[in-house]
């Protein structure tokens, strides 16, 4: 069992480093933390109500919690356990003493990954990182494409034309000499997504 903190900025796109975790250390059952770093602001007031602090609560898009899910029911039990927590940092040892107090093992950032500051107190997680006390690793992102579902409906959009265009103008000639079930050509557009999604 190892327990890496992985970066968010909590864009889907930022939870790519997760997979690439996953494909650093596919024997190992994982434990993640989607850790978000903000600095402590000087304001006596925000101080104050940093314990009741919600207005970053709107971070939390459901695109990003879908995708979290998505992520986990995906990982087949190599995911034991992700969660997304806030650090916020005034001085180098408070992460410190956070990777100590959680045992964590390592520290992931993906390479080739650009990662957003959603808020103006949020803190490059690069900064952090290499004055940790914990390896930081930097695992390639993934090499299969994470489609998302526009993506995925362009596709689908794009292949139903072709097939409609090729049924259009061969459609009568390949029944003819096909010695198969004129069933077999008779697809729907849902069954082509099925075919060939």
């Amino acid at each position: 069992m190892m327990k890496l903190i992985v970066p968010t900025d909590f864009t889907v796109k930022s939870l790519q480093a997760v997979r690439a975790a996953m494909q650093a250390f596919p024997d190992e059952q994982l434990q993640i933390v989607l850790l978000h770093i903000m600095r402590i602001s000087n304001d006596p007031m925000d101080l104050l109500m940093l314990p009741r602090e919600r207005k970053y609560l709107s971070l939390f898009t459901e695109a990003y919690r879908n995708e979290v899910e998505k992520i986990r029911q995906q990982s087949n039990g190599q995911i034991d356990s992700i969660y997304t927590d806030f650090l916020y940092l005034g001085i180098q040892r408070v992460f410190n003493d956070y990777v100590q107090r959680h045992n964590v093992d390592a520290l992931m950032l993906a390479e080739g990954l650009e990662w957003q500051l959603p808020t103006e107190y949020s803190i490059h997680p690069e900064k952090v990182f290499v004055k940790s006390t914990v390896p930081v690793l930097r695992p390639s992102l993934p090499t299969a494409t994470i489609k998302t579902m526009p993506q995925l409906e362009e596709k689908i959009s794009r292949q139903a034309a072709m097939l409609l265009h090729l049924d259009k103008h061969h459609h009568t000639r390949s029944i003819r000499r096909s010695t198969m079930s004129t069933n077999r050509f008779a697809c729907t557009g849902s069954r082509f997504c099925l075919c060939w999604v």
